[in-house]
């Protein structure tokens, strides 16, 4: 019997971290927006529509970004993410 292993591509590897996160912002985070924009995926974690209030996730960097002037709370999900996905650089 042989075996055949399947081995991902760099593009595979980074897809599936991404169906990760996007999986897990929709089941702990229902509330969240999210807008696909090429490079990076824009969350908007709280329906107030201010812009200060979103993340941007860059896709190939894998890095979660907010505004230093970002409230408590989007600071607070961010800092959860980061904790929670380790190959989510800081």
């Amino acid at each position: 019997m042989v075996l055949k292993i399947k081995v991902m591509t760099k593009r595979e590897q980074l897809r599936q971290l991404h169906s990760e996160l996007y999986k897990f912002i929709e089941s702990e985070y229902p509330q969240a927006d999210m807008f696909d924009e090429g490079q990076y995926m824009d969350i908007n974690f709280f329906s107030d529509g201010i812009g200060d209030n979103s993340v941007s996730f860059h896709k190939s960097r894998l890095t979660l970004d907010c505004l230093d002037w970002s409230s408590d709370e989007v600071k607070e999900v961010v800092s959860k993410l980061e904790d929670k996905f380790d190959w989510v650089k800081k």
